[in-house]
């Protein structure tokens, strides 16, 4: 029940706060560096964990079709590689993953009113999947917050250099540069209409490049089904028709700033559900883009609606549910993720895999 204790432990601290300066603040940054360090010190813990330690030996070995003269993932392996020319074992690898993971979501949660809430809605679903076992996404992930601050910002080269660096971690985040030629101008049907024109040549690109040969050999191919995922994107289409139902014109006047970003996020959350017909894994991936976004509207609610409260209670509520079975009825979680254990103190002695 660690995981679920940490969880109700962020949504209890974030009630406490009550989004107040001093108290969210001085809560978030402590939270944030507790969960970085649970993250990244992590021992054997991620149902990956075997799987990148193969990688990271492929990379050791210089096998020519694990570098990254192969043009998939290149970053990924640099970084692999890098860390085997400097002699530390396996275990250090999630340190940079994990770090720039939550470089990212810190990035988003200081520009949040209450960072604390942003931070514990990000736990049971982000923080857990992709942070603790989709390392590489996890990765791609931090990078692509940064982009989505970029996309803010009006500033397309930064957006689109952002987006690239993803992709040469995970070639998912390569979906993104469509969003591109909407950066400009006002957001009105006429100019989505144009900007999907304009998107069209390079959503060929993408769809015809092997990036997308390898996602369709990998997932639908092989028929591979990811758990939970269900569940996690029917969440997103849940948050993204509450939006723009009820919070789309109440979020554009009193956040004017980030409402375009939102507001496309909100339609971009809908588009995993028809990709998870096809495969769960593929919805899935390009779900996980999002969460942030999910994330900052769960926790602006209490700021947009009367009820507001109630409703932030109950989110967590659905979210602390989800978790709390998945760790009781779900022999994957008990694989994956227990027990907890970490080398912060030293490495401890494993039964399954020896570490230089």
């Amino acid at each position: 029940m660690l995981y679920l204790f940490i969880y109700v432990a962020l949504a209890g601290l974030a009630f406490a706060a009550g989004g107040k300066a001093p108290a969210d603040r001085g809560g978030y940054l402590v939270a944030l560096i507790l969960l970085s360090v649970f993250v990244a010190f992590r021992f054997e813990v991620g149902c990956d964990w075997y799987g990148y330690s193969n990688q990271f030996n492929l990379a050791g070995l210089q096998l020519e079709y694990s570098l990254p003269s192969t043009g998939r993932e290149p970053l990924w392996w640099l970084l692999l590689k890098s860390q085997q020319k400097l002699g530390l074992p396996y275990y250090w690898m999630n340190i940079v993953p994990a770090g720039v993971l939550f470089l990212g979501l810190h990035a988003l949660a200081r520009r949040q009113p209450d960072r604390l809430h942003f931070l514990a809605f990000c736990f049971p679903v982000l923080i857990i999947n992709v942070g603790i076992t989709q390392v590489r996404q996890g990765l791609a992930v931090g990078i692509i917050c940064f982009a989505f601050i970029a996309f803010q910002q009006k500033r397309p080269i930064l957006f689109g250099g952002l987006v690239l660096l993803a992709s040469g971690f995970h070639s998912s985040a390569l979906a993104f540069l469509l969003l591109t030629p909407l950066m400009p101008g006002r957001l009105s049907l006429r100019n989505v209409l144009l900007a999907s024109l304009l998107a069209l040549p390079g959503l060929y690109l993408l769809v015809t490049s092997d990036v997308a040969e390898v996602a369709v050999d990998r997932y639908i191919v092989r028929d591979v089904d990811a758990a939970g995922a269900l569940f996690r994107i029917a969440l997103l289409a849940f948050a993204s028709v509450g939006f723009l139902l009820f919070l789309r014109l109440i979020w554009e006047e009193r956040f004017p700033e980030d409402y375009k970003l939102i507001y496309l996020g909100s339609l971009l959350m809908l588009i995993p559900l028809p990709l998870a017909l096809q495969s769960s894994v593929i919805g899935d991936r390009f779900a996980y883009y999002l969460i942030p976004l999910q994330a900052m509207m769960f926790a602006r609610v209490r700021y947009l609606i009367r009820s507001g409260e109630i409703v932030t209670l109950g989110i967590h509520l659905i979210l602390g549910s989800f978790l709390g079975v998945w760790i009781i009825l779900s022999s994957h979680f008990n694989q994956c993720y227990l027990p907890y254990r970490t080398w912060l103190f030293g490495a401890p002695v494993s039964e399954n895999y020896l570490y230089g």
